[in-house]
């Protein structure tokens, strides 16, 4: 008896070990490939709406916290650029960058690469948790896998890029912790976890909207995963009563956004449930799902031979995947987990979802590409134990052997391959309307310093190079000239030359030119 007992400990004891070990792997390979391949957005400096929240942060810092709790207590960016949000927990990330960097753009971008860092770690994690062998090399791969995979996704460039662009990075990573963590609680049974992930779906929520999809996700989750993966079985009662705790908190949620924003669905316009359904044609667009698979930026150029390469793997991909369907049961409803998930985590982007030629609008698939990477980790590492008698049966066989592994193992190193260079590609218009912004900001205020005119009126200042945030209106551009930005107010002395006509006939209003010149004078 005694013996049995020390055993059990000492496997309970290897077992937690080794999740450590795969934990820290996990970590250790996402902070690497991060700093590798997105070093060179520490110096983009700040772009379009960044300028509006060090307003605010700047204050707070300094003892006024006014402009702070207008996040708390209304909307998140004043109506200043059309959209109704509630998002508090990204106003305070600002302040703490601010109080520990100042105006160094360095430190914001520092804190973006290392929160995308873990939402890697976290889907890794979630990699590890969704695998239902007991083969730890199994397990282990997967993870490190996803992890990767996550990593080098084209598509991130926009959230991790653009310091407010963490909106993103932020509400993922609570996010995918939150589901980490119940799915931990599941397994367990220990209630600690439970509670850590309710917090975790809290913060989630005050980072971005986008996580009001979580306590569906968990329902998919107890109607597939229990028997798959092993989780304590509960009544039916008990796992409703998980579920109701997730929804009562969203719900409460919901009812203070209402009461503080005077909407409950807010976003970019009113928004109802007719709207949702007349916008459903909207999530198969052909052009926004192949950015998803491939996510190039169609205003850079790309060698011709890419494209093929990447078309090339994706159809590999796909072959492959209904092949890897001849599985158990418990795994496909671990497959069919994850593409659910996938899909209810767009929902709330109804609408406005459109990934551009340019990528704009990509980060609305920053949480659905954690689901994508899960399950491209899930169906192209290779299976090292046995999933099917494979006796008599020469195709099972087949698709059990190292031959057919391997063949998955060149597809999944195509897709990372292909992957990191459409990333580092999408980098690039970031990378230079941060060198442009510089510019321009040292021009201008050298300009305002040297006394020399009173007034300006500044033509085609773009919205964005090659999809990339710059200037956009004149508020941006006022926020930019002025404290704390500057050391003295400069933005009375600019302006921006705005024609109604000019988008459609490309002629310049000299009239309404010379109006705006007298005005600004």
């Amino acid at each position: 008896m005694s013996f049995s007992v020390n055993s059990t400990g000492s496997d309970n004891t290897q077992l937690g070990r080794r999740h450590l070990l795969v934990l820290a792997l996990v970590f250790l390979v996402s902070a690497i490939l991060t700093c590798l391949l997105y070093s060179r957005t520490l110096h983009i400096g700040f772009l379009l709406d960044d300028f509006v929240h060090l307003d605010y942060a700047s204050k707070a810092c300094a003892g006024d916290t006014s402009g702070l709790m207008r996040a708390f207590t209304g909307n998140w960016t004043g109506q200043a650029d059309g959209l109704t949000s509630f998002r508090p927990g990204i106003s305070l990330s600002m302040v703490a960058d601010h109080f520990w960097y100042h105006l160094n753009p360095i430190g914001y971008h520092a804190t973006n690469l290392l929160t995308f860092s873990i939402c890697s770690v976290f889907c890794g994690a979630l990699a590890y948790q969704l695998v239902d062998s007991d083969s730890f090399k199994q397990r282990a791969s997967t993870a490190v896998t996803a992890a990767i995979l996550f990593a080098v996704y084209p598509l991130h460039a926009e959230s991790v890029s653009w310091i407010i662009g963490r909106v993103d990075l932020f509400c993922t990573v609570f996010y995918l912790a939150s589901l980490s963590l119940y799915f931990r609680f599941r397994k367990s049974g220990q209630y600690l976890f439970f509670v850590l992930s309710l917090i975790a779906f809290l913060l989630s929520l005050i980072s971005k909207e986008m996580a009001v999809t979580l306590p569906v996700v968990i329902a998919i989750a107890e109607v597939l995963l229990p028997n798959s993966l092993g989780w304590i079985k509960q009544s039916v009662n008990r796992r409703a009563a998980y579920f109701a705790a997730f929804a009562a908190l969203l719900v409460a949620f919901a009812v203070l956004r209402t009461v503080l924003l005077g909407t409950l669905v807010g976003g970019y316009g009113a928004g109802n449930l007719r709207d949702f359904i007349h916008s459903r044609h909207r999530f198969f667009n052909v052009a926004t799902l192949s950015k998803i698979l491939f996510g190039v930026n169609e205003e850079e150029l790309l060698a011709p031979g890419f494209g093929k390469i990447a078309f090339s793997s994706w159809i590999g991909i796909f072959a492959l995947t209904i092949v890897r369907l001849v599985q158990p049961l418990n795994r496909i409803r671990t497959f069919a987990f994850v593409a659910a998930w996938i899909v209810v985590s767009v929902l709330p982007t109804f609408q406005i979802w459109q990934i551009s030629p340019n990528l704009v609008g990509s980060r609305l698939f920053f949480l659905g590409s954690a689901g994508l990477c899960i399950l491209m980790a899930l169906i192209l590492v290779p299976t090292f134990k046995h999933l099917a008698a494979t006796e008599n049966h020469k195709i099972l066989a087949f698709l059990q052997s190292s031959r057919f592994h391997l063949l998955g193992c060149a597809f999944l190193l195509t897709l990372a391959i292909t992957w990191s260079v459409a990333l580092q590609h999408n980098l690039y218009p970031w990378i230079d309307a941060g060198r442009q912004m510089q510019v321009l900001h040292s021009r201008l205020v050298d300009l305002a310093k040297g006394g020399q005119v009173n007034s300006v009126i500044l033509l085609n200042l773009p919205q964005d190079f090659e999809g990339a945030g710059m200037v956009g209106n004149e508020e941006i551009l006022h926020r930019m000239l002025k404290p704390p930005v500057t050391d003295a107010d400069y933005s009375r002395k600019f302006s921006i030359y705005k024609d109604p006509s000019e988008a459609s006939t490309g002629v310049m209003d000299v009239g309404l030119l010379k109006r705006t010149y007298e005005n600004k004078k």
